[in-house]
């Protein structure tokens, strides 16, 4: 994938009139048409998902290519940006005093219901983070600013050699990226 809208967003088919190579080496034929924001695999239509350009697109966009920069365009396949969010949820969960079996617990319960939507469970998201921030005294937009200053704060080696170690663990499984400066991990 070369762009995240080269693909389906539910179910990350290829484009149509590609040959797309899943994450387990399968040889997939192209069936998301860019054009029209069609997927004739999953049947996902993105004509109501309407893009609004506001600061917050705008900022989507550059850690996009924050991210495909600084780990490689695999980076960027719907399922590679699901773990990534996994373990930020898990963290966040963690400073709340969520325990690791309780998160087991979430996961099989949350795994033995049908998936829903990307766009639904995003919305989701935001409401709950939105309710969690409150009750814990933390504006969302002011910790997501603060954030972004650390990122691009580092260099991308140090980001790199940090992903690279996740790789190390099997929680990722896209190619490392070189790092050819010397990057400590916080």
């Amino acid at each position: 994938m070369l762009y995240p809208n080269m693909e389906c967003p539910r179910c990350g088919a290829g484009r149509i009139g590609t040959i797309d190579i899943s994450e387990s080496g399968e040889k997939i034929e192209g069936e998301w048409s860019y054009d029209a924001q069609n997927c004739r695999r999953c049947g996902y239509n993105d004509r109501d998902n309407v893009r609004i350009e506001d600061n917050q697109s705008k900022k989507q966009r550059l850690l996009v290519t924050w991210a495909g920069t600084a780990f490689g365009a695999p980076s960027l396949h719907i399922s590679e940006r699901g773990r990534r969010f996994l373990e930020e949820a898990i963290e966040l969960a963690q400073t709340c005093g969520v325990s690791e079996e309780e998160a087991l617990q979430h996961v099989k319960y949350t795994y033995n219901r049908p998936a829903g939507t990307p766009q639904q469970e995003i919305g989701g998201v935001m409401v709950t983070l939105s309710v969690l921030a409150e009750v814990l005294f933390i504006n969302v937009n002011k910790a997501f600013e603060i954030e972004l200053t650390r990122i691009f704060s580092k260099p991308l080696m140090f980001w790199r050699a940090k992903h690279n170690a996740k790789i190390d663990q099997g929680i990722s499984k896209i190619e490392k990226m070189p790092v050819t400066d010397k990057a400590s991990i916080e």
